[in-house]
């Protein structure tokens, strides 16, 4: 971790993963020298992710084994609240809520342990879906206007999301969310480059969700429709480090 530690707020990165070996490895790269440690949930990977999860260093892994016919997403609520009690139990005073395929605008990670030192609030980070190339996302509709709140204390909490729930937040009901902590950073979705993928990610939610349940709005089928579609280049000095990890996914 870079800096003078004893200065800063131990900020631990938090993580659940099932089969996620082809983003784990640039994971880690992308975020170990700007936390503390990592606290990350196995959920019955058939892949090499644990295995990948294990070599890393200050990483404490936790494993749910919970068998294959449980679809992916089936425990979200419950991983993450079994994540957030143990950063708690692991003194950490600030948590950073992730995916496996995303990546941190680099000015954020930089500037992320100043962030901890004032509001005791969540902050939300702009969400880039990247298209067809990893200097580029989409930015029409639904599109442009998506936010993650990421960031966050670490406090003990009572009241939490019902189990089996999507698209939940990962902050806990009783820490604020208030759309102006949402900070002028990007981050930036990897598993958006491809259209294989992003068709695979339709079917997924479509399969486990079939009557958009838990996301009647706007439904799953403007992940697959590019009528009207805009891109933009990633700006200047707004990208994220492509590091030897991710060389395969941004070639």
């Amino acid at each position: 971790m870079k800096g003078d530690e004893s200065r800063m707020a131990k900020v631990v990165a938090l993580l659940a993963f099932r089969d996620e070996a082809a983003y784990l490895p640039g994971f880690f790269a992308h975020l170990r020298d700007y936390v503390s440690e990592f606290i990350v949930l196995d959920d019955d990977s058939a892949d090499s992710s644990l295995e990948i999860a294990r070599s890393e260093p200050r990483t404490h892994v936790l494993r749910r084994e919970s068998g294959r016919s449980f679809p992916d997403h089936f425990f979200e609520v419950d991983n993450r609240r079994t994540l957030l009690a143990a950063a708690h139990e692991h003194q950490a005073e600030w948590v950073l809520c992730c995916d496996a395929d995303e990546r941190h605008e680099q000015t954020f990670l930089e500037q992320l342990h100043d962030l901890t030192g004032g509001s005791r609030e969540a902050f939300a980070l702009r969400v880039r879906d990247l298209w067809d190339g990893c200097d580029q996302y989409r930015v029409d509709g639904f599109w442009g206007h998506k936010a993650k709140f990421v960031l966050f204390p670490s406090d003990a909490f009572t009241d939490y999301y019902a189990s089996h729930a999507l698209h939940t937040r990962w902050v806990p009901p009783g820490i604020p969310c208030r759309d102006e902590n949402t900070l002028d950073f990007n981050l930036y979705h990897l598993l958006s480059l491809r259209r294989e993928d992003r068709l695979r990610r339709l079917e997924k939610f479509k399969a486990i969700d079939p009557e958009s349940k838990y996301q009647p709005k706007i439904g799953y089928d403007y992940l697959g429709d590019e009528r009207g579609m805009r891109l933009e280049k990633i700006p200047p000095g707004r990208g994220f480090a492509i590091l030897s990890e991710d060389s395969r996914l941004c070639p």
